[in-house]
């Protein structure tokens, strides 16, 4: 089980329900640290995420999820899905 620190200043593991952002929408002050995020996969599952970190190659519109997180709404040898989230 990995523990990282995010740039909100938590420390989360991969167990955690968390997600990260585009550095474009966390903006320069990291507005967003710490608000609950709604994901609904393509599925229909929808969980609820907390943002706690900055995805460097994500782009705009982008969220990446943690392992359990991502687990909870798609298979995980997809690597990536289509999701639709906004801020809770």
């Amino acid at each position: 089980m990995e523990t990282r620190a995010g740039i909100c200043g938590d420390k989360y593991k991969n167990t955690d329900l968390v997600a990260a952002l585009s550095a474009k929408q966390m903006g320069k002050t990291n507005e967003h640290c710490g608000k609950q995020v709604s994901v609904m996969g393509s599925s229909g599952n929808t969980i609820e995420v907390k943002i706690v970190d900055v995805c460097d190659t994500c782009n705009e519109g982008d969220v990446d999820l943690s392992p359990r997180a991502f687990e909870q709404i798609g298979e995980f040898s997809h690597g990536s899905i289509s999701v639709r989230w906004n801020f809770v």
